[in-house]
């Protein structure tokens, strides 16, 4: 079923700052852990502590 789906791409060219995937995932990120216990995703925090 999923070899199915087609291939899709993203136009980085044509995406606006706010919704580029780079700051989409950024803010989700953030989000995420600003928002849950800090005992929750532990390997995710170090990278983002280590990555600023």
């Amino acid at each position: 079923m999923i070899a199915r789906i087609p291939v899709v791409g993203i136009l980085l060219d044509e995406s606006p700052h706010d919704i580029a995937p780079a700051t989409f995932f950024e803010k989700m990120i953030t989000r995420v852990l600003n928002n849950t216990p800090v005992d929750f995703h532990e390997p995710a925090r170090e990278l983002r502590n280590t990555a600023a």
